[in-house]
């Protein structure tokens, strides 16, 4: 089915605010345990946006790539120094087989042309030992997140885009990866009270994909309600608490020379 596509050029000036309120110190410090864990020298990064992942992980590595559809991103990630950048959609890399020991995807793969497809030409990108490595969110596995209380559509676009934990783990195992391993790296357990929520990088429409993908009207719509319910709060006396808890969920697949394609 055809996808959603969100204007990542015009994201990039805002993007990496999200990183200054919270620098989800636990996906590096994964990322960084399974580069030592692989001994991978090759890693290439596929939709790596502003250049915040590869830019941590390069120096571990003899070679880093990173790729992406934005150039708007690129421009971002090309101040970051992290490894040779590479304007390319995910489902269309212009890389060989078998080079690279390391392949991995942050907060993208909702974004891909085909995610299934991802995951079976990545494990051609390995070496005959090598990881493939897929982080992210599931939104059915969000308990709250006060953005989908307020912004119509949103959950629902979520649901809709972003692939399931159990089907990625599904991709990787048909396209003969083994073990594939699973874990919840980091949870964003965040909390505004009043009108704090406001100065939340995540409420602004074009800070990300979820809130970008809604029309003007729909964010209006919804940045409106969050407004009545604090009013609402106030002329009670009361205050109102706006929570988020999101966990980052972390899928492995480990390519052997016993398995390799």
């Amino acid at each position: 089915m055809d996808r959603a596509r969100v204007d990542y050029d015009r994201l990039a000036a805002a993007y990496d605010a999200r990183y200054l309120v919270d620098p989800l110190q636990g996906i590096a410090d994964a990322l960084l345990n399974l580069v030592g864990r692989t001994q991978a020298k090759r890693i290439l990064e596929v939709g790596c946006g502003t250049g915040y992942w590869i830019g941590q992980l390069a120096s571990r590595a003899v070679q880093a790539y990173a790729a992406d559809g934005s150039q708007g991103m690129l421009a971002r990630a090309a101040s970051k120094a992290g490894g040779l950048l590479v304007a390319a959609r995910a489902n269309a890399l212009p890389f060989p087989n078998q080079v690279f020991d390391l392949v991995y995807v942050v907060n993208a793969i909702h974004h891909f042309d085909d995610p299934r497809g991802f995951v079976a030409s990545a494990a051609e990108l390995l070496a005959p030992i090598g990881a493939l490595s897929i982080i992210g969110i599931d939104p059915r596995l969000i308990r709250r997140w006060y953005l989908y209380d307020y912004f119509e559509t949103a959950r629902e676009n979520d649901l809709r885009w972003y692939p399931a934990v159990g089907e990625i783990v599904d991709w990787m195992a048909a396209a003969g990866f083994t073990p594939v391993e699973y874990s919840i790296v980091q949870t964003r357990d965040s909390s505004w009270t009043g009108r704090a929520v406001l100065l939340d990088p995540f409420l602004k429409k074009d800070s990300n994909s979820m809130l970008a993908l809604l029309t003007d009207d729909q964010y209006e719509a919804g940045l409106q309600r969050i407004k009545a319910a604090l009013g609402q709060a106030e002329n009670a006396g009361r205050e109102i608490t706006f929570r988020a808890g999101l966990p980052f969920l972390m899928v492995t697949g480990f390519r052997t020379a016993a398995h390799a394609c």
